[in-house]
């Protein structure tokens, strides 16, 4: 599924309908009792950063949506009953949180109570103004202390429409938005066609949260995932790794930041890396760790790969293809220097992924607290971050295409650099944001170019030899910019 970059999107004009909560909805979310559920220790966290970075007058960029497309003469009525439907199987959807005190707390509304009301906001004839309506309507109606956090909002024309759907990331994680076009579509050909969906019943995220919760409360500061965690971060001089180049970013300072949106390698070339990662004992995800370990080498002289990579926490067939936010982030170390190419990347970068594959079960938060002073951090954002999904395995993948199914993104304020490395039917793409910055522009670039060439190397001729300069490892130094 493609990513857009919001500020360049050019939709399709139309006339424009949304969907809101009914007043008698918003009545009950107002006196909805406090869930005794908690909130996931990423939702508290989140809801605390959100507040946080609204105080510093630097908003994070915390919504995630999509856009689809739905073909023919629409049915409002049965996209009304589909939406509803929706929102009902996800019971994260029908949750909210509030401050009670200095703790964030959860309130959920009983299904009954949950109604939408669809509005008109009548024809829209320029780009520019549908693109311009859904940003505000996003921010307006995503605040992850208001319920609902998330919006629905349409471009209906004779041929079809345009569906798009945008939530605060309090409710969803980047897997969850591969899946949304197709369960939508579903349950409205059903409503359509007045038939049962045949969608598989899911679990909900917030029995999830319970199950994590009370498993992170069990685990102590002798636990091995928190003595792993505090050797690491004592590495990165008592922080989480940073981007291995210079970005040109004074400390403490929160910039604007700029999208990054490019092709790495097409579905051929794809298809030929998987093979020779496969041939060298790993996959094209350790490929692609080994490929950032080398670029962090040749450019920055880093003799050492560190980075947390987020992994998914979706560990019962329930979860899989749940509304919600199962990931969290592991440490990741690959000693580049003791290799000699390649292929001796790929199996380090594999092993070292395979013992960490249990850490994402202890949310961060909880970590930060069990390593009290071993960790510190001066950003809102704590580390740099590098992620790899496969989104060919995600229900209707291979109608993405058809049904112009997409990610809308945006970028606002931060430190820090975001690489989230997919792969679909046509390629495999990065879609990052960084400090806009001139330094953190042109080193991010080159980053992702040197990644780019040692792939396409390896995926012509099967491996690549590590380069060395003359001086014993001593490279270039990070930051220079060539």
């Amino acid at each position: 599924m493609k990513t857009i970059d919001l500020k360049t999107y050019a939709p399709r004009a139309g006339r424009v309908v949304e969907w809101t909560a009914s007043p008698a909805t918003v009545a009950a979310a107002a006196r909805a009792a406090q869930d005794p559920a908690p909130p996931s220790l990423n939702q508290d966290a989140h809801v605390k950063s959100y507040l946080a970075a609204r105080r510093l007058g630097r908003p994070m960029s915390t919504w995630l949506a999509t856009r689809f497309e739905i073909p023919g003469e629409p049915d409002l009525a049965a996209l009304d009953r589909a939406l509803h439907a929706w929102i009902l199987r996800h019971e994260t959807l029908r949750s909210g949180f509030r401050l009670v005190g200095d703790e964030v707390a959860r309130y959920t509304l009983a299904a009954p109570d949950v109604a939408l009301v669809r509005g008109e906001l009548g024809d829209y004839a320029g780009a520019e103004e549908i693109r311009d309506l859904l940003e505000r309507r996003f921010e307006e109606h995503t605040d992850p202390r208001v319920w609902p956090a998330f919006h629905f909002l349409a471009v209906l024309r004779e041929d079809g429409a345009t569906l798009y759907f945008g939530c605060d990331h309090v409710h969803v994680d980047g897997y969850s938005m591969l899946f949304i076009a197709a369960e939508i579509r579903e349950l409205y050909t059903a409503a359509v066609e007045e038939r049962p969906d045949g969608l598989p019943q899911v679990g909900s995220h917030i029995e999830y949260s319970r199950i994590e919760r009370e498993f992170a409360d069990g685990v102590d500061s002798g636990d091995p995932r928190i003595v792993r965690w505090r050797e690491f971060v004592r590495s990165c001089d008592a922080g989480a790794p940073s981007f291995p180049l210079e970005l040109g970013v004074p400390a403490g300072r929160m910039p604007r930041q700029r999208a990054l949106l490019t092709e790495l390698v097409d579905a051929r070339t794809a298809a030929a890396l998987d093979g020779a990662c496969r041939a060298a004992g790993g996959s094209i995800y350790s490929g692609l760790l080994a490929a950032m370990s080398v670029a962090a080498y040749e450019l920055g002289g880093h003799k050492v790969y560190r980075a947390a990579v987020p992994l998914h926490t979706r560990s019962s067939a329930e979860w899989i293809e749940s509304l919600g936010w199962y990931v969290g982030p592991a440490p990741i170390e690959i000693p580049t220097h003791c290799a000699e190419d390649f292929r001796d990347l790929v199996g380090m970068a594999r092993r070292a992924v395979g013992t960490v594959r249990s850490f994402p079960a202890v949310p961060f938060s909880r970590m930060v607290q069990l390593l009290g002073e071993d960790f510190r951090s001066n950003s809102l954002e704590p580390f740099s971050l590098v992620s790899y999904m496969d989104m060919r395995v995600a229900r209707g993948a291979e109608h993405w295409e058809d049904w112009k199914a997409a990610v809308l993104g945006r970028t606002y304020w931060g430190d820090q650099v975001y690489l989230w490395i997919n792969r679909g039917h046509d390629g495999v793409h990065v879609i990052g944001r960084h400090p806009d910055t001139e330094l953190a522009t042109a080193n991010v670039t080159r980053f992702v170019d040197h990644v780019r060439d040692v792939l396409t190397t390896v995926a012509e001729q099967g491996n690549r030899a590590l380069v060395r300069s003359e001086r014993d490892g001593a490279l270039v130094a990070a930051g220079a910019v060539h």
